[in-house]
């Protein structure tokens, strides 16, 4: 097939789910938008890049694909024979039988903020569905007239719209929500209560950028769709699935490795406000500057190479192109081959093989050919752990509630004694998950001796104002409670330990100048 490029430059409109319509004054512009930038056609693959942009006055969340992370949309011809739909979408009946339940991420776009991402597709085009089974004949070889895209999101603020859906069908326990075969029929059914939902969402990096929800057949109202369509295309399609074997990739002759990022390492590594808030001026601007690092360790080298072989799996994928790495791989002063790495996780290489590189917790990543973020990657963990936990304290009364069940107990919000939060907690938490995974949140990363590196402020209560300190960094123990006499900068290094607001934000102090200014009252 002729190679070709479109160049396209169009606005296009968001359309509501129709079931969940209602009457809006606002304008076009209004509107979440997607603009098509560019289309490349070969006889290999389908690039489409494109603009999404939040032009609405509140925020939005945009859906990103499963959970599993390479399957982040679904790709097949729609029942005109001429139409290639990519949907990427979670709130949509199923009609096919998944062997698990699915669940998916979203991610919030600012009001007036925009994003960029790329679609990268084989040719032919071959199905790939989730949520719908066949729908049409096999076929041999056809072409795709039009292009669709569609992609799915919720306005305002998903996290308070999911747990108030959560606590009204809370207050109605009589209503069921599994069928007769103990299956879950419903949204309430898969995440059983807020308690489980945050559960799912322990871990993320950032609770306020992003979300990750369970397949729900629609029954938690408001998805909406941004639609585009492109005409007068030709791309070939199969009906039939495509099962990507990924070829090795072979580094194991290597003897350096040159990475360039883009636009730097502190975007590539620590995109989000709330990553860059625990760096001081001096880290960021040290991180903005390294774009470009060389690799020659071999055993590491080595080691990347397994881990690659071993976790990547070979399929199409979306990818957003703000926070890339070129790597170029050289023998001695010969070169090899490259490959470029988009979002820290989707690997392209030189022959146009793609792959989704996993990256699992403990176990080799991409992220050890850069030891010099190790400390500041420590450090983000320890505040996921801060932030979690000060989400348990403040569902700690619905835990209770259930654990005993007890209905008489209410939903108010309270903490846990002083004196006991740790045990009060654990024992909480412990009908949810394994007492291993309960207790892992109490422990910093950066330190390996003692269960437990956080204490508990006393005088912080539920109404408290948002800027007093609520849990901070202390040396090892349990069921510490107190003030900054119980602070310590020795967990870290580069000295210092985070602390956790009222309102949720983390802070990392450095300075006993900087504690003495915090609000312990």
């Amino acid at each position: 097939m002729r190679n070709f490029k479109i160049i396209i430059l169009t606005s296009l409109l968001c359309f509501q789910n129709p079931s969940q319509a209602q009457s809006r004054s606002d304008s076009m512009s209004e509107s979440p938008t997607i603009t098509v930038i560019a289309m490349d056609v070969s006889d290999e693959v389908l690039k489409l890049n494109y603009e999404i942009r939040n032009s609405s006055e509140q925020d939005i969340w945009l859906y990103e694909g499963l959970n599993r992370g390479y399957k982040n949309f679904e790709v097949y011809m729609t029942e005109d024979d001429e139409t290639l739909l990519i949907r990427r979408r979670l709130a949509v009946p199923k009609n096919t039988f998944t062997p698990e339940h699915l669940s998916g991420w979203y991610r919030r776009i600012g009001k007036n903020t925009a994003r960029e991402e790329c679609l990268l597709l084989p040719l032919p085009v071959h199905r790939r569905t989730f949520f719908r089974g066949l729908k049409r004949r096999v076929k041999d070889l056809e072409y795709a007239k039009r292009l669709k895209l569609e992609i799915g999101f919720y306005s305002g603020d998903l996290n308070e719209i999911i747990f108030d859906f959560l606590d009204k069908a809370e207050k109605y326990p009589e209503e069921n929500h599994i069928n007769e075969h103990g299956y879950p029929i419903d949204i309430v059914g898969w995440l059983v209560s807020s308690l489980h939902f945050n559960t799912s969402n322990e871990g993320v990096l950032n609770r306020d950028e992003q979300v990750v929800l369970w397949w729900n057949d629609g029954t938690l109202k408001g998805e909406q769709v941004i639609v585009t369509k492109i005409d007068d295309l030709k791309v070939p399609y199969m009906e039939s699935p495509r099962y990507l074997e990924p070829k090795p990739f072979d580094l194991t002759d290597c003897t350096k490795i040159e990475i360039i990022y883009e636009p730097s390492m502190l975007d590539h590594f620590f995109p989000y406000a709330s990553q860059k808030r625990l760096l001081s001026e001096t880290e960021i601007a040290y991180l903005r500057s390294q774009k470009k690092i060389v690799v020659d360790d071999l055993n590491l080298i080595r080691t990347i190479n397994d881990a690659i072989n071993n976790k990547a799996i070979g399929d199409a994928h979306i990818v957003t192109e703000f926070r890339t790495a070129h790597a170029t791989c050289y023998r001695e002063h010969e070169r090899m081959t490259s490959f470029t790495v988009f979002d820290d996780a989707f690997i392209k290489t030189e022959d146009k093989q793609q792959l989704w590189y996993w990256s699992a917790r403990d176990k080799p990543s991409m992220r050890m050919l850069t030891p010099q973020i190790e400390s500041f990657e420590l450090r983000m963990k320890c505040a996921i752990n801060l932030v979690d936990l000060g989400h348990r304290l403040r569902l700690y009364q619905k835990a209770e509630k259930k654990r005993l069940k007890d209905s008489s107990l209410g939903d108010q919000m309270v903490y846990p004694i002083e004196s006991k939060w740790c045990d009060l907690l654990v024992r909480a938490y412990g009908f949810i998950g394994r007492k291993q995974w309960v207790m892992r949140k109490h422990k910093c990363p950066s330190s390996r001796e003692g269960k437990s590196h956080y204490a508990i402020n006393p005088n912080c209560k539920p109404d408290s104002p948002g800027d007093v300190v609520l849990l901070f960094e202390t040396e090892a123990g349990w069921n510490q409670h107190g003030g900054p006499e119980l602070f310590t900068f020795d967990n870290h290094n580069p000295k210092g330990g985070c602390v956790l607001l009222n309102d949720g934000t983390v802070m990392f102090i450095r300075t006993d100048e900087k504690l003495r200014e915090l609000r312990w009252k």
